[in-house]
């Protein structure tokens, strides 16, 4: 049977807060509040009937005014980082900012993405959506796109990702296009023409990064060769190892001089490796990362990369999303947010052949 002490070590928290966390205390943010339920459903917790939905009163204690409910529903996969600065509990802590400005009560709900591909199917709703208890829904993370469809017809809807999905709701996302432009241009001013890309399998955002990073090349004037991406169309996902080797054998052989990596765990992977070939960052080689977050800002060295606006992804969708309350017939919207470079210990001159 598992126990709020299995959820607690799962999560490297105390008893306490996993305890704190159940019962909804507010001195418990809701990110953390997140991976406790998540690690509690993904565990196989038995939830209390008031611990399976999260968020605040649903009346203003002061005003007695009815507050506006918000379901928020986020993908649950052992892929999704739950931890502090990963994409989904900084979001949802910008969510949860938001909603105590503009007084809007929240509910958490997680789905695999098994779950999530028969919400089509109204017996499969959950019990929140069958029974309409909100005015509104935030989803986090790539939901098929004919699922936002279908709860659009009967849910004011905003989407939180990395990139936006084709124009059928609201959707507030990273604007992948100009963050890769200002990496590989301020690689190009540090006089690198020969630039990698370090990326981790086939799946839609590497791709899409893939796009992103060859036409910001291209623009830039530096050279173009699709031999320097690395892991980006193999039948199969390479290992760690395959792909640091890939790209020291780049490094040694092909003259590539800088790196551009998809995430910031990706190129923790590379210095590592280039570190153990013998590579030193940044005399040797420069590595630059996109989806630079916050868990990895104090590591040694600091990374040079785009930090994503995370916390301000979920604040604007709220915002967009209590927009398209007041006014369901306006046109689907698109708010694209733009990193910010931070300098870090990993970005140096090209070195002289």
């Amino acid at each position: 049977m598992i126990t709020q002490k299995d959820i607690a070590r799962d999560l490297d928290l105390s008893v306490g807060t996993v305890s704190k966390a159940l019962r909804k205390r507010s001195d418990v943010g809701i990110g953390t509040r997140a991976r406790v339920m998540e690690a509690a459903q993904r565990l196989g917790y038995h939830l209390p009937f008031h611990a399976r939905a999260d968020g605040g009163a649903e009346v203003d204690e002061s005003s007695g005014k009815k507050l506006t409910r918000v379901g928020v529903f986020a993908l649950s996969s052992p892929m999704v980082r739950w931890d502090r600065g990963g994409f989904v509990y900084e979001v949802l802590e910008g969510v949860s900012q938001a909603a105590e400005l503009h007084e809007v009560f929240l509910s958490l709900h997680f789905s695999s993405k098994d779950q999530v591909v028969r919400y089509t199917h109204p017996a499969s709703l959950p019990p929140v959506l069958k029974q309409r208890r909100l005015d509104g829904l935030i989803t986090v993370l790539s939901f098929p796109e004919d699922v936002l469809a279908y709860l659009s017809h009967d849910f004011p809807c905003v989407t939180v990702n990395h990139e936006q999905p084709s124009g059928i709701i609201d959707c507030v996302a990273v604007n992948l296009m100009r963050d890769y432009e200002n990496a590989v241009s301020r690689l190009v001013n540090l006089g690198h023409r020969c630039i990698g890309f370090f990326s981790s399998g086939r799946h839609v955002h590497s791709r899409r990064a893939l796009g992103a990073y060859v036409t910001a090349v291209t623009q830039s004037g530096a050279e173009v060769n699709l031999e320097w991406a690395v892991d980006c169309f193999e039948s199969g996902k390479m290992s760690n190892e395959e792909r640091v080797d890939a790209a020291v054998r780049l490094s040694r052989e092909a003259g590539v001089t800088a790196w551009l990596c998809r995430t910031s765990y990706l190129g923790v992977q590379l210095y590592e490796g280039f570190r153990e070939a013998g590579l030193a960052v940044p005399e040797d080689v420069s590595i630059m990362v996109h989806s630079l977050e916050s868990t990895v800002l104090d590591t040694t060295p600091a990374l040079s990369g785009i930090a994503m606006p995370l916390r301000e992804l979920g604040r604007q969708a709220l915002v967009q999303l209590l927009a398209r309350c007041a006014t369901p017939k306006r046109p689907v919207q698109t708010l694209l947010l733009a990193g910010e470079f931070s300098e870090g210990t990993t970005l140096g001159r090209a070195p002289v052949s």
